[in-house]
C-alpha cells in the first residue's frame, strides 16, 4: 500500500479490508478508551481537543474513533484530523466522510515527517495517535515523529503497532487470510511484522525522543501499545 503508483481500485480494496481488520482487533475502541483515560487525567480538564490521526489511510478508524470520543465524552469539542502521505487515500477518506455527513473529522495529504505537528494538523494538537503506522518508518523518521509528539502534544500520545516476534507473524498470517481477499493486504500484513519494532526498540525510541515515562502495553492481537502523558508542573503548565 506503501507504492504510490498502486491501482486506485487494489488500493480501495486493501483500505476496506484494513478497516475490517481493525473492526476484528476493535482498535478505534481500544484508541478511544486509551484516548479518554488522557484527558480525563489532563489538568485543567479540557472542553476541546485536537486528535491527530497520524498515517489514516482511508479514514475509516478515524471516523470511527471520532463517533466513540463524541458518545463518550459529549462535553468535550472533538476536532479528529487525520493525515496521511497519499492523496488517493485522503481523497477516499475525505469521500467518504462528505457522503456521511460527518463533520466531526477532517483529512490533509501529510506525513510524519512535516515540519511540524501543527502544521500537518491546520493547528495546535492535543493528542497524537496511530494505528499500523510506525513499521513503515524509518529509525530516524520514527526519531523525529515521537520528537515532534514530545515537543507539541499538549495532553499525550497513543499508538498503536505491531510488534516483531513469532506470535504476531502467526497471528498476522492468520488473520489476513481468514479477513481479506486482497492480495495487498496478504502481502503486506507478514511483511509489515518483519518490518515492525521490537517492544524493546520501541521503548528506546520513545525515552531517546523525549517521552519520559512512556508505557508499552499490549493493544491487541499481534499488537503493542505506546502510551505517553505530559506531566503538568505545578503551575499547571505542561513539562515534558
Amino acid at each position: 500500500m506503501d507504492d504510490p503508483a498502486i491501482e486506485p481500485s487494489l488500493l480501495a480494496h486493501a483500505l476496506r479490508d484494513l478497516d475490517r481488520l481493525n473492526r476484528w482487533g476493535r482498535t478505534a475502541a481500544g484508541l478511544a478508551a486509551a484516548v479518554g483515560r488522557l484527558v480525563d487525567a489532563a489538568a485543567p480538564a479540557p472542553d476541546a481537543c485536537a486528535v491527530l490521526d497520524v498515517g489514516c489511510g482511508g479514514g475509516g478508524l478515524t471516523r470511527e474513533l471520532a463517533a466513540r470520543l463524541t458518545a463518550s465524552r459529549p462535553a468535550i469539542r472533538w476536532r479528529v484530523i487525520g493525515i496521511d502521505p497519499s492523496a488517493a487515500s485522503i481523497a477516499a477518506a475525505t469521500a467518504a466522510a462528505a457522503t456521511a455527513g460527518d463533520d466531526r473529522v477532517a483529512f490533509r495529504v501529510g506525513g510524519a515527517g512535516g515540519p511540524t505537528l501543527a502544521e500537518a494538523a491546520g493547528g495546535p494538537v492535543d493528542i497524537v495517535i496511530s494505528s499500523l503506522v510506525l513499521h513503515h518508518l524509518t529509525d530516524a523518521d520514527l526519531l523525529g515523529l515521537l520528537t515532534a509528539c514530545a515537543a507539541e502534544a499538549r495532553i499525550g500520545v497513543v499508538m498503536d503497532d505491531l510488534r516483531r516476534d513469532r506470535r504476531a507473524m502467526l497471528v498476522t498470517h492468520l488473520a489476513v487470510r481468514v479477513l481479506s481477499r486482497c492480495p495487498v493486504v496478504h502481502v503486506d500484513g507478514p511483511r509489515s511484522v518483519r518490518a515492525a519494532f521490537t517492544p524493546v526498540e520501541l521503548q528506546d525510541l520513545a525515552e531517546r525522543a523525549g517521552l519520559t515515562g512512556a508505557i508499552l502495553s499490549g493493544g491487541g492481537p499481534a499488537r503493542m501499545r505506546l502510551q505517553w502523558v505530559r506531566q503538568r508542573s505545578r503551575t499547571g503548565r505542561g513539562a515534558a
